[in-house]
């Protein structure tokens, strides 16, 4: 009978055990997760605040620049070399009717899109995140990554008061982020199946 009493409680602990792991791998999971995102629209924020915010003028946002001018290579080259590091992989600059007034992508310089949730946010003064799956003329399959991207609409000020001048956009490789936590994940689940053995 004790024998017996013994096994249920085993099983009922090693059942307690394995749901509370999964639930903790879950939620620690999903917080690092965001913190993350939380850290890659820091770094946009950066980009745009710290960096782009001194190097363009009022002149450089009243419409798209040419890509054939000397203005533009000399923000490309600008952007390549002091923004375009791991992880970021595409800047653009946005109006507020959605057309991209500059991007390291000349194809995509004078495109105008629809005006999204995410765009109309940043005009608002607010950095906003999320993933996205580049449509195929954004796409930077030429730096070798996946389409799974970081992208972050931040507001540009370029006077110290008033609205936004423009909104910048940057794209992060998302692969960082989701390794971050596929090797949080993995210790976890090791550190239960640890737990599970010796229960």
């Amino acid at each position: 009978m004790s024998s017996r009493l013994m096994t249920r409680f085993a099983l009922g602990s090693l059942v307690a055990f394995l749901g509370v792991g999964i639930t903790l791998s879950v939620v620690v999971s999903r917080e690092l997760r965001n913190r993350q995102e939380d850290a890659a629209r820091f770094h946009a924020q950066f980009v745009a605040d710290s960096i782009l915010r001194y190097e363009l003028n009022a002149g450089d946002l009243g419409s798209p620049l040419a890509v054939n001018g000397p203005r533009y290579r000399e923000l490309v080259e600008f952007v390549r070399e002091r923004i375009l590091q791991s992880p970021v992989v595409r800047v653009k600059v946005w109006s507020r009717d959605g057309t991209i007034l500059f991007s390291d992508e000349p194809r995509l310089v004078g495109k105008r899109f629809a005006v999204d949730e995410e765009l109309e946010g940043a005009f608002a003064g607010k950095s906003v995140g999320g993933v996205t799956n580049l449509q195929a003329d954004e796409n930077v399959f030429e730096q070798s990554l996946a389409s799974k991207l970081y992208s972050t609409y931040t507001p540009l000020y370029i006077a110290p008061e008033g609205p936004p001048a423009a909104v910048v956009e940057v794209y992060q490789d998302y692969a960082g982020i989701q390794a971050e936590v596929n090797r949080f994940f993995g210790e976890l689940i090791l550190t239960v199946a640890i737990g599970l053995a010796a229960l």
